[in-house]
């Protein structure tokens, strides 16, 4: 702990400084929400005054009301897909697209598809979204929704199932923590500029390829064989070209992310594999191994995939300008005393690749955590247990 104290006072941790079902979606109709984008540079989605749907910098998010599997806006006007570009417009006496849906991680899809584009405008920094992409100054994005979404399932799925991050309970945490809350983004960094030579910004799929569902389901602790990150990278929004190079420090902020590599060896062949985040009590922590950690806020937190492994050179803007792609898994609120599933998947679809993660703060939230990652008595971090 002094240690970390002493990282906190020089200032060298900067992070201190700080689908679902038709039932569940019909029982969320009437309901408010506002939406963002996910993905290099994500904004909040608001109007012009004559209903298109916008992002950037200068937009004011604003509110939608949930139809079930439609939408309309705070004028009553039903939100579509326009055509001949099919850019997201809510018209006046308009009947809005039917189609939609918010799974409880938030991250919504129309007709299974979660994909969209955000489209410079030449108005600053400001973006339309497309069902398509329309052309070079177009970037794929996630649309994220902050309420209406529909109920997780008990036990969550590979990836692509829509679980998002679950909380879970063992017999050694003493208490339980709400389910998934879903998140939104908001802007990551600097406007983007769209890059014909890289693929990560020229409207390639911002995911990765699908991890293969796993056989079995294991436990959420270091009681099975589990991987320790091989690499911990911080990223700084207040730096964004500066590479803090490895660290066994993971940092969240409004201002800091944590990337997490781990090495997924051929013993794991015919293993699955479970993602999942420890966040222990303090006095459970301190009196196993007498350490501490730094967390203040909510405990908002997003976890995100990374379509390639983060290296020690990786910045802030590598993720933000889309060098390194991500997929958005979801979010939560995390509490003190309680382990959090992130993604389960084949351990042998990782083989020889491996997989990297991201935990950031979404946007407008108060989260800052700092800790120092181990393992055995009582972990703090991300692990990967194998089964």
């Amino acid at each position: 702990m002094l240690a970390l104290l002493t990282l906190l006072v020089s200032g060298t941790l900067f992070a201190a400084f700080c689908q679902g079902n038709s039932i569940s979606r019909r029982q969320n109709a009437g309901c408010s929400f506002h939406l963002s984008t996910g993905g290099a540079a994500p904004f909040w989605v608001g109007q012009l005054p004559n209903g298109q749907c916008r992002g950037g910098s200068d937009i004011a998010a604003s509110t939608f009301t949930w139809f079930g599997d439609a939408f309309v806006d705070q004028q009553n006007r039903g939100c579509w897909w326009t055509p001949p570009t099919s850019v997201l417009q809510c018209d006046r006496g308009q009947q809005p697209d039917h189609g939609w849906a918010i799974p409880c991680n938030g991250v919504a899809t129309y007709n299974g598809q979660s994909t969209f584009y955000q489209c410079k405008t030449g108005d600053g920094d400001q973006v339309n979204l497309y069902l398509n992409s329309i052309g070079i100054a177009c970037q794929p994005v996630t649309i994220i929704a902050d309420g209406c979404t529909s109920s997780c399932q008990a036990s969550p799925g590979g990836v692509g199932s829509g679980a998002g991050p679950q909380p879970i309970q063992t017999g050694t945490l003493s208490q339980s923590v709400p389910t998934v809350t879903p998140f939104t983004t908001g802007p990551m960094g600097p406007s983007y500029t769209p890059n014909p030579a890289n693929p990560g910004n020229s409207g390639s799929a911002p995911r990765p390829t699908p991890l293969a569902p796993p056989t079995k389901d294991c436990s959420a602790d270091l009681s099975n064989t589990y991987h320790y990150p091989s690499l911990m990278i911080p990223i700084d929004r207040a730096n964004p070209d500066k590479a803090y190079g490895p660290t066994p420090y993971g940092q969240v902020s409004p201002n800091a992310s944590t990337l997490f590599n781990f090495d997924i060896p051929a013993s794991d062949a015919g293993r699955s594999c479970k993602v999942f985040f420890s966040l222990p009590s303090q006095a459970r922590l301190q009196s196993a191994q007498g350490s501490s950690y730094y967390f203040t806020g909510d405990g908002s937190a997003v976890f995100s995939r990374m379509r390639s492994l983060a290296n020690q050179g990786t910045t802030y803007n590598d993720v933000a300008l889309g060098r390194i792609g991500r997929t958005d898994l979801g979010a939560l609120k995390m509490s003190p005393g309680n382990n959090y599933v992130i993604e389960t998947f084949d351990c042998g679809a990782a083989i020889g690749t491996g997989v990297s993660y991201m935990i950031a703060e979404p946007a407008g939230r108060d989260t800052c955590l700092v800790y120092y990652q181990e393992g055995a008595p009582v972990p703090v971090g991300m692990f990967i247990s194998t089964c």
